[in-house]
């Protein structure tokens, strides 16, 4: 896997015990910026502010008001860079479409994991993704 430069990470998910872990495999894999958002608009606020168009992000795809798929789109209006983790409960048909229709987008859909968070496979992915 190619090795980015990752800023921060940024987790969207409107599970909190969900963000507890991603945020702590986070920093456990040496991510120093860590932000946690329950909803898509909070998520897509954050990574619009300077520095953070680059920052990993792991997204659910079932949350009230905007989902994932909707947050995927308009990440792709905002032409976000950064590489994308989606994370999510639904089946690996839904898992696998929304992957392809991100990529379809132009976003740069790293890996799509189902939940619950499996600490050594995303710790491995995070260390991946940093390139350790």
């Amino acid at each position: 896997m190619e090795r980015i430069d990752a800023p921060a990470l940024v987790a969207v998910d409107d599970c909190a015990t969900t963000l507890v872990a991603v945020e702590a495999l986070a920093r456990a894999n040496g991510y120093d910026a860590v932000e946690t958002f329950q909803s898509a608009a909070g998520a897509l606020a954050g990574l619009a502010r300077p520095g953070r168009g680059k920052s990993v992000l792991v997204c659910d795809l079932n949350m009230p008001g905007a989902d994932g798929v909707e947050l995927l789109k308009s990440l792709a209006q905002m032409k976000f860079e950064g590489p994308i983790v989606i994370l999510s409960g639904a089946d690996d048909r839904v898992l696998n479409t929304a992957a392809n229709l991100a990529k379809a987008y132009g976003l740069d859909v790293r890996a799509r994991l189902a939940k619950p968070v499996r600490p050594g496979e995303f710790g491995r992915l995070l260390a991946a993704l940093r390139g350790g």
